[in-house]
């Protein structure tokens, strides 16, 4: 599954499958073969262990992203954080990748 998760965001792939006007049925297709057998997506940043319960294509593919990008952000700033101390993120708009 990791061959099938790295080529999906393989940016030639993503203008194909969109120029084709495929992305409804990929996403779907991405889903039913990634998608962990309890619908419960496992993320580990730093210390902190989370699980997100996954229902749709665009979920698995939010969390995903946010595990690559965000997360290393998160696990270089965990470490020096204290009980107490709160993180301002801003918000920005999520961008679909499939």
């Amino acid at each position: 599954m990791d061959f099938l998760k790295k080529i999906s965001y393989h940016p030639l792939i993503i203008r194909l499958v969109k120029f084709l006007h495929l992305r409804p049925i990929f996403r779907k297709l991405y889903f039913y073969l990634v998608k962990p057998a309890d619908g419960i997506f496992r993320v580990r940043i730093g210390k902190i262990n989370a699980q997100f319960y996954v229902s749709k294509p665009e979920e698995l593919r939010s969390l995903e992203s946010d595990k690559e990008g965000e997360g290393r952000v998160a696990e270089l700033l965990i470490p020096h954080l204290k009980s107490g101390d709160m993180i301002l993120e801003p918000i920005l708009v999520s961008i679909p990748l499939f």
